[in-house]
């Protein structure tokens, strides 16, 4: 096959991240070395894959991964191995929040789990990419809902 090939799935994926990417950059950077620095809740196969796409694009930097499962948030962190400095291994989201100078994060945890991780997000000023969708019941999507509506940061809800 072509060196040059690119799968229909792999370019799907960049531009997907590319694009959750663009609603998440500040519209106040200042120069050529400003990055926008993320965290990602949720890091099993989706968040693994949208990861890969991420750390492929310049200007964004993943500071901090967060899973419940320890494992698998250190397998995270190693795919952004080449950052520096380090990628920080969460297991608690609301630690995470309160301990890393993000602009924004993903959530990309199992469907019934978007609203308990992408409100705090979202209260804490930050931007917001969520898994689709946006939750599983209709007053769990009101809530969030209500937290987007409020929130400084830009939520964005897509696959």
């Amino acid at each position: 096959m072509n060196q040059n090939f690119v799968s229909r799935r792999s370019f799907l994926q960049t531009a997907a991240a590319a694009s959750a990417l663009s609603l998440t950059a500040p519209s106040n950077v200042i120069g050529a070395n400003d990055e926008v620095v993320l965290g990602m809740i949720g890091t099993g196969g989706r968040g693994k894959r949208l990861l890969q796409a991420i750390t492929n694009i310049k200007g964004y930097r993943v500071a901090a991964v967060c899973d419940l499962v320890p494992e698998r948030a250190a397998q995270a962190a190693e795919i952004c191995e080449s950052y520096k400095p380090k990628v920080r291994e969460y297991t608690d989201f609301n630690k995470m929040l309160a301990k890393e100078k993000l602009d924004a994060c993903f959530v990309v945890t199992e469907e019934g789990n978007h609203a308990q991780c992408a409100i705090p997000v979202l209260e804490a000023g930050l931007h917001c990419f969520s898994e689709k969708p946006i939750e599983v019941s209709v007053e769990k999507v009101d809530r969030v809902v209500q937290a987007a509506r409020k929130a400084k940061g830009i939520y964005q809800v897509g696959y």
